[in-house]
């Protein structure tokens, strides 16, 4: 796709430095691979975009602050992520059970 010219990438990771940075300390408790940090930077620099992803971690992550980060993602992904972001773990169901013995 990138070698037809349907998709291009105008991002420079040199000249994004500062920015990617500030990123990272953000989100120190949280530690974030370099590629979240350049897709939050994409997002901050193109403001239409949204991200194709299936990180959880892009359901916390904002751009220019506190502006959420448009996600493209299985809708039970961001479900498992609200769930897990606003209940408590004694509050939610049991999924997991010991395996059988045989």
């Amino acid at each position: 796709m990138v070698e037809r010219g349907l998709v291009s990438l105008d991002f420079v990771l040199a000249a994004e430095l500062f920015s990617v940075r500030r990123l990272v300390t953000r989100y120190r408790d949280r530690p974030m691979s370099l590629a979240d940090t350049c897709l939050v930077r994409m997002a901050e620099l193109y403001d239409e975009a949204a991200v194709l992803t299936l990180d959880a971690d892009f359901t916390i992550y904002r751009k220019n602050g506190r502006q959420i980060i448009p996600v493209v993602a299985p809708s039970s992904l961001l479900f498992t992520c609200h769930v897990s972001s606003f209940s408590s773990p004694s509050s939610l169901p049991s999924s997991t059970s010991s395996p059988s013995p045989h």
